[in-house]
């Protein structure tokens, strides 16, 4: 994932790098572009209420984490209570939160839906054209 303060990277063994470089990526590796639209209203939004990724789970799979109960909220940090608060009103819209992991395939395809630029890895270069509108 490329974004306005460098880049990250998520490996098939679920670990996760800064500034990786496109020399270090395999061919068909996935890429996210989400600088132009990470600062706009509906990034915003995304990144606030997006569910982690794990690129180890298959495209659909979803982790749903433990949700904390309504009578304990008052007990979370408000940031915590913010989040989990979100949580509950998706989980109840039969959606993942931001508690939540899902797989790397529907975290590109949320971000492509409001406009970030995807791609592959081909010979040490990126093709952005590869996944548009996948």
């Amino acid at each position: 994932m490329i974004h306005k303060n460098g880049n990250v990277g998520y490996l098939e063994d679920g670990s996760i790098v800064k500034n990786v470089t496109i020399e270090e990526l395999p061919n068909n590796t996935p890429i996210l572009d989400i600088s132009e639209v990470m600062d706009t209203k509906n990034g915003i939004n995304l990144m606030m209420c997006s569910p982690t990724i794990d690129v180890r789970l298959k495209d659909g799979e979803i982790y749903y984490s433990p949700s904390v109960s309504d009578h304990v909220l008052d007990d979370l940090l408000s940031f915590e209570r913010r989040l989990q608060t979100i949580q509950n009103e998706m989980r109840k819209l039969g959606m993942a939160g931001p508690l939540d992991i899902i797989s790397a395939e529907q975290y590109i395809r949320n971000w492509q839906s409001i406009g970030a630029k995807v791609g592959l890895i081909k010979d040490k270069e990126i093709q952005w054209s590869c996944l548009e509108n996948a």
